[in-house]
């Protein structure tokens, strides 16, 4: 009986307390009602292009106390991508009183694309003189070089020829990964010096259902040291006749391609080109060049 009694002694106190600080901020002036946030549409499709002031379009507060409070009104924060690559905006908005409000809503981007990456150089190494020329760039964030990985199940060993396959990662601050399956050739010492291939690019981007010509990457090809264009056919490459006056072209029959792109399908395809010279004395040589073509 004691407790019982005690314990309702405080919920008065406690109910008595209350009241008194209600009167007391209200003859005080003292305002406890905070701004409200007014979204217009509850879906904002903005370009990447877009400054970031888009982002507020639609987007007005105001208190009973201040009026119009639209310009406090700030983004505190864009979640990463979730369903259909959306994202989530939150705002906040502020009266005199310190008090703040907060509204969300879904934000798309009209022109979006995932972060691509970009090959300067063929994945092609003599021993010991690896040097990945791999760069990449996003619409958000630009330049994401830095954030680029290397993952490979394989150990890849810079001093012992072989073939080792691998996949470049990186994602940008919406939180979507793009990857590039590759393989990461280490040349046998024999191969300097070799013929090789020059492309214009080793790593291109294809929209879904457009035509694809290997061909129109090849550049030229290094023979000795000595620099030849490719033509379609089978061109006037000789080995006994480099001197002659007139040029000398290597044909498209001499550089075989394998070709496994299908624009139907989403997808990585690894293309390769290979030339085979004979140097004479029983000296036959055979280079390749790969190049990467992202469908999607």
């Amino acid at each position: 009986m004691y407790l019982l009694r005690r314990c309702s002694r405080l919920l008065l106190i406690a109910t008595l307390a209350a009241f008194a600080f209600f009167l007391y901020t209200n003859r005080a002036g003292v305002d406890n009602r905070g701004p409200g946030i007014s979204v217009k549409e509850p879906l904002l499709e903005i370009s990447v292009e877009d400054p970031e002031e888009a982002l507020l379009e639609g987007v007005t507060a105001s208190d009973p106390t201040d009026g119009d409070v639209t310009d406090s009104v700030e983004v505190e924060n864009i979640s990463t991508f979730y369903s259909d690559k959306k994202r989530l905006v939150t705002y906040v908005a502020f009266d005199s009183d310190g008090h703040v409000a907060r509204a969300t809503r879904e934000l798309h981007y009209s022109d979006y694309e995932s972060p691509r990456f970009f090959l300067e150089e063929p994945l092609q190494y003599l021993p010991g003189s690896v040097n990945l020329k791999v760069s990449a760039r996003d619409c958000l964030d630009g330049d994401i070089t830095s954030a680029i990985k290397l993952v490979s199940d394989d150990v890849i060993t810079t001093d012992q020829p072989g073939s080792y396959k691998a996949t470049f990662q990186v994602a940008n601050s919406a939180g979507d990964v793009s990857s590039l399956p590759v393989t990461i050739e280490i040349l046998d010492k024999s191969m300097q010096g070799a013929p090789s291939i020059h492309l214009s690019t080793y790593l291109d981007y294809v929209p879904l259902g457009s035509a694809f010509d290997p061909y129109a990457y090849v550049e030229s090809v290094m023979i000795g040291n000595r620099e030849y264009r490719v033509v379609p056919g089978e061109g006037n490459y000789n080995r006994n006749d480099v001197d002659r006056d007139e040029e000398i072209v290597v044909g498209t029959e001499m550089v075989p391609v394998r070709n496994p792109v299908n624009t139907s399908e989403p997808g990585t395809y690894r293309v390769t080109y290979s030339i085979t010279i004979d140097r004479g004395h029983t000296d036959v040589v055979t280079s390749s060049a790969s190049l990467y073509i992202v469908v999607r």
